[in-house]
């Protein structure tokens, strides 16, 4: 594993070094996607999209993949409060895309 330094001198997290690693990850989720035969973009908001499927109207539909560089820990699954909307009940069938 890369050693990185993450934090700048005043122990915040360093801006410039955040950024950096971003762009390395989504430049190679990129090239994973090309690879296996999408065509990602890079989106206005800094996110990587492609074209996944289409409406019947021929309208496409989109993936848009958000990338957070953090040094908090993610192993662990979020609580979320009560007043959230619950998921919803019906089922809908989805088509395999991939």
């Amino acid at each position: 594993m890369v050693k990185v330094n993450f934090y700048n001198e005043n122990g915040n997290v360093s801006a410039k070094v955040r950024n950096s690693l971003k762009e390395q990850v989504v430049n190679k989720i990129g090239g994973m996607f090309t690879d296996n035969g999408l065509e990602p973009f890079a989106t206005p908001n800094g996110t990587i999209g492609m074209v996944i499927a289409e409406t019947p109207n021929g309208e496409p539909i989109y993936a848009e993949i958000s990338i957070t560089i953090t040094a908090n820990d993610i192993t662990a699954k979020k609580v979320r409060k009560a007043s959230e909307k619950k998921a919803e009940k019906t089922e809908t069938v989805v088509p395999t895309i991939f």
